[in-house]
């Protein structure tokens, strides 16, 4: 039914309080997480590394590890750069990972 006010709520003479129509569906607030997504079927989690660093020119670095999938390669690539580059510092890493949603209990 419309309201004076022009908004819309339930009539309350339709139906009793608390019974919900076949077309209504009660949801409830709840807290949720992001975590990774275990699933045996998401893809591999990769990451880029990429220097950020400026080289004595004042020119930013940009080289990058190229798609790598643990932090193990990432990291060997960085020790690397670094000891060719001893200036080269500052770093970004940009990340896919497969994640999901999981709610702290699951709706009825």
């Amino acid at each position: 039914m419309i309201r004076d006010d022009g908004l819309w709520t339930p009539d309350p003479t339709n139906r009793p309080l608390g019974v919900a129509r076949e077309s209504e569906k009660v949801t409830r607030h709840s807290e949720w997480t992001i975590q990774r997504d275990p699933g045996p079927d998401v893809v591999r989690a990769s990451f880029i590394l990429t220097c950020v660093s400026e080289d004595e020119n004042e020119k930013p670095c940009h080289a990058d590890s190229g798609s790598v999938q643990s932090d193990a390669a990432y990291g060997e690539w960085v020790r690397r750069h670094v000891w060719d580059n001893p200036g080269h510092r500052s770093y970004r890493l940009l990340a896919e990972l497969p994640m999901v949603m999981v709610p702290k209990v699951e709706p009825l």
